[in-house]
């Protein structure tokens, strides 16, 4: 019956019986803002549930599985969460409907860039991120109210899964991300797909990863600052007019650092990292290169901490950098 939604911990996996008549059609009503509702006997495609007053809904649904996830179907017997534009009613039934607007939310997360975070335990949610929508569309995207704070839960500091960037990126942007209940390590992924800019990772207090491409990192130690995806304008597709060698970033670091260079023409390149007694420990880069902006990232795992120096040799160019790892 129609009431209010309650939060229930139980101590390991269990069954429990619910009794009740068959039901194979329902109305629901809603109020303004964040509903729970369940199902009825059978599963519901959430493209089939009608809305009155039409187009009322302000979200996805979103069903609570070791955080919030989007749901296609109501199944019986699970609760799900759902945000009305204003008091409504949400009729529920196995008949057949057209594509609605629903679907065209998912259908758009699918088609936009993707960042991924998952614990230790399995615990995942997606983020994304698309240049160009309008904020009428976004507020489509918010998450329910924060879970109890031991339970997993991944989204921006705006409260949604889905964010913005301008169509054109000529500055940096960027967009806190709020990471709570998770068990680490936590791995991190993404496709940046279409994106015209660069997507990086920072950890405060400990590194920044270049998000090129398609990718994984993992992050051991626990977060305790925030966690923060930015974007930058790419880098100048021009062919550079000279070699150059740039400082590492982050710098001071722990255990990563981003080390970039430029070059004009397609040449060997030698890219080595030497400890302040001038041995060898790391060879990240002994190979042909064509022309460009180029960037390798370099992890200190499994050294001490302390100065390092980089060197670059390309040809008769050659420069040496310092870097400072901490721990």
């Amino acid at each position: 019956m129609s009431g209010v939604g309650y939060w229930l911990k139980f101590g390991a996996p269990q069954f429990i019986d619910i009794s009740g008549d068959t039901i194979e059609i329902d109305t629901v009503e809603v109020k303004t803002g964040w509903n729970m509702i369940g199902s009825i006997t059978r599963p519901v495609a959430t493209a089939n549930i009608i809305e009155i007053p039409p187009g009322n809904t302000a979200s996805l649904y979103y069903g609570f599985r070791f955080g919030y996830l989007p749901a296609d179907t109501i199944i019986p017997k699970r609760g799900y969460w759902i945000k009305a534009n204003a008091d409504g009613k949400l009729i529920l039934s196995q008949s057949t409907s057209s594509k609605t607007e629903m679907s065209d939310r998912r259908e758009r997360l699918n088609r936009s860039n993707s960042l991924t975070i998952t614990d230790r335990v399995g615990n995942t949610q997606t983020l994304y991120l698309k240049q160009g929508m309008k904020n009428s569309d976004l507020v489509r995207y918010e998450l329910p109210p924060l879970p109890p704070a031991n339970l997993f839960d991944v989204r921006y500091e705006s409260q949604r899964v889905f964010e913005s960037l301008p169509e054109k990126i000529d500055h940096s942007v960027e967009l806190p991300i709020s990471i709570r209940g998770a068990e680490f390590p936590i791995k991190i992924s993404w496709d940046d797909g279409d994106l015209s800019g660069r997507m990086m990772t920072t950890v405060t207090g400990m590194e920044e990863h270049d998000l090129t491409g398609k990718g994984e990192i993992t992050i051991d130690r626990p977060i305790t600052g925030k966690v923060t995806l930015r974007v930058q304008p790419a880098m100048n597709e021009h062919v550079p007019g000279s070699f150059t060698l740039y400082q590492n970033y982050p710098n001071p670091f722990n255990p990563t650092t981003i080390i970039r260079y430029s070059m004009p023409v397609e040449s060997k390149v030698v890219l080595k990292v030497y400890n302040t007694v001038g041995q060898e420990v790391a060879i990240l880069v002994n190979e042909i290169q064509d022309a460009g902006n180029k960037s390798v990232e370099w992890n200190g795992s499994g050294l001490p901490s302390g100065i390092y120096f980089y060197r670059l040799q390309v040809g008769s160019f050659h420069e040496t950098k310092k870097l400072i790892m901490l721990r």
